[in-house]
């Protein structure tokens, strides 16, 4: 391979990972909730993201303070999964399901799991990034 193509080779893997990084949505920050519908969630609430596409996540609100949790954006969704500690040694979480896509959610859905029964199921509106 000639030099010149070389250079050519070079400068065009720097422009794509360059690109790719500046095109690369992040979801870290603190995105205010609204659980409307709900049986037992109604409120206001904050999801603390952090991680640009993938990482941990924590929930305030009316339910308490849950700080152990992660999420992941796969393709145009992200789902987060907060645990949610009950007494007598059963897996409980909450679920959230939100359209994704550069860099803002929208509004999706919400699950409440006890133990792999579903709990409540809710609809969840998504305010402003970093508005709580």
């Amino acid at each position: 391979m000639s030099a010149k193509a070389l250079g050519i080779l070079a400068c065009a893997l720097s422009t794509a990972l360059m690109s790719g990084t500046a095109v690369a949505a992040s979801y870290n920050g603190n995105w205010p909730l609204t659980i409307s519908h709900s049986q037992y969630s109604n409120g206001s609430y904050c999801l603390t993201l952090t991680g640009t596409n993938s990482g941990g996540a924590s929930l305030t609100g009316p339910l308490g303070n849950l700080p152990n949790g992660d999420f992941q954006v796969i393709g145009r969704s992200l789902v987060a999964s907060i645990a949610q500690p009950y007494g007598g040694g059963f897996n409980a979480g909450l679920v959230f399901t939100l359209p994704a896509a550069n860099g803002k959610l929208a509004k999706g859905a919400y699950i409440d799991d006890n133990d792999g029964y579903l709990f409540d199921t809710s609809v969840v509106t998504v305010g402003t990034k970093n508005g709580c």
